[in-house]
Order: C-alpha cells, then sequence, then structure tokens
C-alpha cells in the first residue's frame, strides 16, 4: 500500500519535471543585457509588463502602492513596474533567484497563485505577443508555466500524500513497538556488559593506582635528594649573581685596559707589564673616571676563563702569570705573534694549541710559499722558524692584513699572486 501510493507521487512528479528542467534551461540562454536593456524601457509593452509582474509576484518581492488619478477620484494600485525596476538593478541575482527558486517551496498559496493565473489567462490570449517578444521574455514565461505546471502536479499528490503519511504512521508504530522491545532486552545486555567492564577497569585502575604510588614514592626519593644538593648550590649561585653585578660595573673599564695592553705590553718582560700597567695605564684610566676592577688588575682574569686557562696548562702552557698573559695577548689580540723563542717552549705550545695541525716553514725553503698558501687555504696555524731582523716584502700583505672580497670569497695577495684567505687562518 505504502509503496504503491509513494510509486504513483513520483509518477506524477517525473512528468512535471521535465518541464521545469527545460525552463531552468532556458533560464541559462537568458542574456544579461536583455534585462539590462529593459531599465531603460520608460512605456514597456504589456506583454513584458505582465510577464515580469509575474516574477516579482512569485518571488515575494515588495510592491508599492500609488495613488492615480482616474478622472475625478483618486484610487490606490500596486506599482509592479517599480518593483520590476527596483528589482533590475540587480541581474545577476534576477537570474540566480529564477534558477534557483525552489519547487519545494511548493504548493504555490491561492492568492498568489490566482494572481499569477490571472496573468496567465491575458497572456493565453496573445500568444503571438509573447512569441515575438525578446528570447529573455520567453525564457521568462516558459519558466513561470513550468512553475505552474509543477505545483499543479503537486496539489494533485497532496491527497495520496496524505494517505501514504497516515501508512508510513501505521507502519512506524508497529515498527517502534517492535523496536521498544528489542531496546529492552538490548539495554539489560548492555547493563550486564556495562557491569562486568566496570569491574574490570575498577580491577585496573587498582593495579594502576599501586605502579603510580611506588613511582610517585621514588620520584620523592629523588628529589629530597636534589633538594639536598641544590641547598649546596644556592650559595654558589649567590656568590655568582654578586660577581656578576660587579663585573657590570666594571665591564667598560677592563675593556678598556685590556685593549691598551693587548696593544702595547706584549713585547714587555713580566716586571716592566706590570710597571707600566700600574704606573701609566691604570693611573691614567683613574684620572678619567673610569671604573674598572680594583686591585691588582689581571688581563688573564680579564679576557680568560679559569677553565680555558686549565685547558692550555694541559698543552704545555707553562705554570706562570708571565706564560698566562702570553697565551691570552695570542688568543685576542688581531696582530701576528712574534715569539723570542731560544729554547722552543713556546712552539712546542702552539703546536699542542693547534691541536697538532701546525704547519711549520721557514723563509727560503723551496716550500714556503706552497706551505703558507696552504695555511691560508685551509686555515691552519703557521709557525714560520728563525725570523730574522729584517722581514721579507713578500709577507707585508699578510702583515698588515690586507685582505678583500672577490665574487663573496675573502682573498689576499702573496707574491702578486690572489690566494684565499681563511678566517680560521692564525
Amino acid at each position: 500500500m505504502a509503496e504503491e501510493l509513494q510509486a504513483q507521487c513520483q509518477e506524477k512528479l517525473r512528468e512535471a519535471q521535465p518541464l521545469l528542467e527545460s525552463a531552468k534551461q532556458g533560464l541559462k540562454q537568458i542574456q544579461e543585457k536583455d534585462l539590462i536593456e529593459m531599465k531603460t524601457y520608460k512605456t514597456p509593452k504589456d506583454t513584458i509588463k505582465t510577464i515580469m509582474e509575474m516574477v516579482v509576484i512569485l518571488l515575494g518581492k515588495k510592491v508599492d502602492t500609488e495613488e492615480k488619478q482616474i478622472g475625478r477620484a483618486k484610487v490606490k494600485q500596486l506599482n509592479y513596474w517599480k518593483a520590476v525596476l527596483e528589482m533590475l538593478k540587480n541581474t545577476k541575482k534576477i537570474k540566480k533567484d529564477l534558477q534557483t527558486y525552489d519547487e519545494k517551496k511548493l504548493p504555490i498559496p491561492d492568492d498568489i497563485l490566482m494572481m499569477v493565473q490571472e496573468r496567465m489567462v491575458k497572456l493565453s490570449e496573445d500568444k503571438m505577443a509573447v512569441q515575438q517578444s525578446s528570447g529573455a521574455m520567453q525564457g521568462i514565461f516558459s519558466w513561470v508555466e513550468a512553475i505552474l505546471a509543477y505545483d499543479k502536479a503537486e496539489k494533485e499528490i497532496a491527497p495520496k500524500r496524505t494517505a501514504l503519511k497516515e501508512a508510513n504512521a501505521a507502519l512506524q508504530a508497529a515498527t517502534e513497538e517492535w523496536q521498544k522491545s528489542q531496546q529492552e532486552l538490548k539495554a539489560i545486555e548492555t547493563r550486564r556488559d556495562e557491569l562486568e567492564e566496570r569491574f574490570n577497569t575498577q580491577n585496573e585502575e587498582r593495579e594502576n593506582l599501586k605502579k603510580t604510588l611506588n613511582e610517585y614514592v621514588a620520584k620523592l626519593g629523588r628529589a629530597q635528594k636534589l633538594n639536598e644538593k641544590l641547598k649546596g648550590e644556592k650559595k654558589t649561585w649567590t656568590e655568582t649573581i654578586k660577581r656578576l653585578k660587579d663585573e657590570s660595573t666594571t665591564l667598560y673599564g677592563d675593556v678598556l685596559v685590556s685593549s691598551l695592553f693587548l696593544n702595547y705590553l706584549g713585547p714587555f718582560a713580566s716586571f716592566f707589564r706590570k710597571e707600566i700597567l700600574n704606573q701609566l695605564i691604570l693611573t691614567k684610566v683613574k684620572e678619567s673616571d673610569i671604573v674598572f676592577t680594583a686591585g691588582d688588575f689581571s688581563i688573564v682574569k680579564a679576557l680568560a676563563s679559569p677553565m680555558e686557562i686549565i685547558r692550555q696548562h694541559q698543552k704545555g702552557l707553562p705554570n706562570d702569570n708571565h706564560s698566562e698573559e702570553n697565551a691570552v695577548i695570542i688568543a685576542e689580540s688581531q696582530k701576528w705573534p712574534l715569539f723570542v723563542d731560544p729554547e722552543g717552549q713556546g712552539k712546542d705550545y702552539v703546536v699542542k694549541w693547534a691541536d697538532g695541525k701546525a704547519i711549520t716553514c721557514k723563509i727560503g725553503n723551496n716550500d714556503f710559499m706552497k706551505k703558507l698558501k696552504a695555511g691560508l687555504t685551509y686555515g691552519n696555524v703557521v709557525i714560520i722558524e728563525k725570523v730574522e731582523g729584517a722581514i721579507d716584502n713578500v709577507l707585508t700583505p699578510l702583515l698588515e692584513k690586507k685582505v678583500y672580497e672577490e665574487k663573496g670569497q675573502k682573498m689576499i695577495l702573496l707574491d702578486e699572486t690572489p690566494c684565499i684567505y681563511n678566517n680560521n687562518f692564525r
């Protein structure tokens, strides 16, 4: 019964559906220029007015009432053409509204249907005028005809849909009753499963809680040990913070004194370094009201960490203040150091300082330039031995660091030949 009624409804709608689809295809052929041209009509033809009035009515556009003088009387009339012109302000929206007109809104209310049918009757009396109108008007007229045909089919199947709804309701009631008994059975089975799952879950949670408790006990023990160790670190950090604060006030002065030391005191022995530092440099800095580290100033403490000095001792640096100052000068100075090293201690230290990668050469040897260029290119430490009082002019660009860039690469002229300059070269 229900399936038969449903088939009848679908068959009736299938008969009207082609008309509706054909009308929608016809709408796609409407040129926007035809709608734009319509806005220029001051006195449009009755056919155009009637067709567009049906569109206004079906789309539910607002129509204003205006008073018109007819004879001696003033009569209120609906100004449909004004509503049409308002609608034509957006021609793209008109096409979209017609193409997306939802047939599910059907059936059309009787009052709207009556107004549209009155105008269809009027147009049917003059079909020639419709056929002779523009393609846009013919497309819109066909769309209205299709909507009315679809509406008629909808209203014809309405009683069958009601019967179908009642049949489905009866079937639904019987189905629900059966489903209810099934649900009750399922609820009992579900409750049983829930109780079993709950029992298993609680057992699992109990085991997890035991495991978590043991982990927390272990973490607590480790935390207590760590806390004891951190108590000893508090004093160290407090002292470090105080030292850093003190050093921040003397930073500029210490850098200035260190720069003067590096540039001017390298050639002097330990005694003279100390005399010049205390009697000249520190005195002048103090007179200039520049704050530096009070007491016995040390370039080693200013520019090197204790751990770095220890590492240098491990590489063979003698354990005395003068040697430590020399190591700082070598590491921090921008100039190449000249060693007075009769016993070879300085050379041994530099070789270890370079992690065994130092290149040793002598001026005048056949391989001198080859080794020097290799050191420049690959960033090695180069030791030139037995340098006499006069230095070969070939080394002048290197001593003066006349480095230039060529195509993004640092270069230096050595013996009139461009050579790659590696920043790690010493």
